[in-house]
């Protein structure tokens, strides 16, 4: 199957990043080295493509009455330049993807993930028969890039023409973005403070240029697909497919904080109240080991000579220099300080359980 692209792909070439397929599309996985500009992102700021991730509106008389039943969060609550994290569960409980939902003056917009795409649009589109709303597929049409880190602020605020320094952590506001309409959002998935821009996918090339411009005294530098990874992974935040996927539940995956039961129903809620009242097996936990190997998705992880889990993601932390990992062990043992075997080739490595995040940023 051709791999798809993005607006940005001849830049990327043209940049000389190894490019890699993802979610379908052909996608920079690193301009240079990757723990070089996971530190870019920490210490001044990242520039990331996110063409490659789903954006659907949702428009029309019932729109907030259809995501109330769609999604886990509370919609209703929300007021016009607000963002809500939220999951689409299916009947039984299980996740079929993460999103955030965007209230837009005129529409709500979910960004759901790349590889999830055709079945949350059919997902969706299955859902609506009830209600009187449009649900439009409009990746194409939206382009999408991301500015993180602790000098994000100073680069965007050049960008638009609007003061976003007053606004909050997941919200977002309209604005003319390099002197094109678009949305600006205060969201990410680094750990940092940043930013995420739509416009016309036919502006993101004019844009991603300008943004390394008027960037560069503010130490931006283009950051791939990897060290995007061990940003989120440091942050502990899930990826799908990883972490989470239609064999979890959010509430094993401590995202308890994106599901709420009091709103009333929605799709997957009875199956969860069975999952809450009867409690949790297993949890996804954070891992880490003063060893330097490193556990990769699949490993088994051992209480004595049981195995009890697995590891849903690991790396190399660039932030601690020490091997990370997040993954499943029994509810009972997840508390910090328990200390796991991984088995790792043909060894087996010591880690041990820390809160979550591995990395926080200083505020």
């Amino acid at each position: 199957m051709e791999l798809k692209t993005t607006p940005l792909t001849q830049v990327h070439e043209e940049l000389g990043a190894k490019i890699a397929p993802f979610a379908g599309f052909a996608m920079p996985i690193r301009y240079g080295n990757i723990t070089e500009e996971h530190l870019k992102v920490r210490s001044a700021a990242g520039l990331f493509d996110l063409c490659h991730m789903g954006r659907i509106t949702v428009s029309g008389k019932e729109d907030c009455k259809y995501l109330q039943h769609l999604v886990t969060n509370n919609i209703e609550k929300m007021d016009v330049g607000q963002a809500h994290y939220a999951l689409i569960l299916n009947e039984e409980g299980f996740v079929l993807d993460d999103i955030i939902v965007y209230r837009r003056p005129e529409n709500y917009m979910i960004v759901c993930n790349g590889a999830n795409l055709d079945k949350v649009v059919t997902w969706m589109q299955k859902q609506q028969q009830n209600f009187e709303v449009t649900v439009q597929d409009q990746s194409d049409e939206i382009g999408m890039i991301a500015i993180q880190g602790v000098t994000s602020l100073a680069v965007v605020s050049q960008l638009v023409d609007t003061d976003v320094s007053p606004m909050k952590y997941y919200f977002c506001c309209e604005a003319n973005i390099n002197g094109r309409a678009g949305m600006v959002a205060r969201t990410g998935y680094t750990g940092e403070d940043g930013f995420e821009l739509y416009v016309a996918s036919e502006y993101i090339p004019e844009l991603w240029k300008k943004s390394l411009e008027v960037g560069e005294s503010h130490g931006l530098a283009p950051v791939g697909l990897a060290a995007r990874d061990t940003l989120r992974l440091e942050a502990g935040m899930p990826l799908y497919g990883h972490e989470i996927d239609e064999t979890t539940n959010p509430l094993e995956a401590g995202l308890r904080f994106g599901v709420k039961f009091k709103k009333g129903e929605f799709i997957g809620r009875d199956a969860l109240l069975k999952v809450k009242e009867q409690g949790l097996t297993r949890k996804l936990v954070c891992l880490i080991s003063e060893g330097k190997r490193i556990a990769r998705q699949g490993s088994e992880i051992f209480d004595g000579e049981t195995q009890v889990g697995y590891i849903t993601s690991g790396t190399k932390s660039p932030s601690l220099e020490k091997s990370i990992a997040m993954g499943y062990v029994p509810a009972d043992k997840s508390k910090p300080g328990n200390v796991f075997h991984v088995k790792i080739g043909k060894g087996n490595h010591e880690f041990t359980v820390v809160k979550s995040p591995f990395y926080k940023r200083e505020k």
